[in-house]
């Protein structure tokens, strides 16, 4: 399948590369269908781009890269939902708030995006209970930006 970006230019994504999100994103409902982009920059960033719409894209960290001890617990029932036996079946990332001055960047650790990397099945999981910095949820980290762009996994 061949996916527009306004991020990375079109991208050529096999169906076993689509990440459905059933009950889309947070904000955006709409979109239910996504895949992984690595822009294969010095940062550790990866991007959900939506297939549908070339326009959205989230910027993902992984929450161990900055706080080492992260851990996302899930429900009985969200583990249903993911169709997980098991977390560790699982990528946990944090969706990233990128502004002009990317110092102050900060990750979500709150709701994390949870992938069943067998089912390629996705949820932002809200409400993780995790000591934070802020009681926002967020926390500010730094990070580098880079050119260039392949597609995660087949490079």
């Amino acid at each position: 399948m061949i996916v527009k970006t306004g991020r990375f230019g079109q991208l050529t994504v096999g169906d076993d590369e689509i990440i459905r999100i059933p009950q889309g994103i947070l904000g955006f409902p709409e979109y239910t269908k996504f895949c992984l982009v690595d822009p294969g920059d010095d940062t550790l960033i990866v991007w959900l781009q939506s297939v549908d719409n070339p326009e959205i894209a989230f910027p993902l960290l992984e929450p161990k890269v900055f706080r080492p001890n992260y851990a996302a617990r899930l429900s009985a029932a969200e583990l249903r939902e993911l169709k997980l036996d098991n977390i560790n079946h699982s990528a946990v990332f944090s969706i990233l708030t990128i502004t002009n001055d990317i110092t102050q960047m900060t990750a979500n650790l709150k709701a994390p995006l949870v992938i069943n990397l067998k089912e390629q099945i996705a949820s932002d999981v809200q409400g993780i209970e995790s000591p934070l910095d802020h009681d926002s949820g967020s926390k500010q980290i730094a990070a580098t930006r880079g050119p260039g762009c392949r597609f995660h996994g087949l490079d």
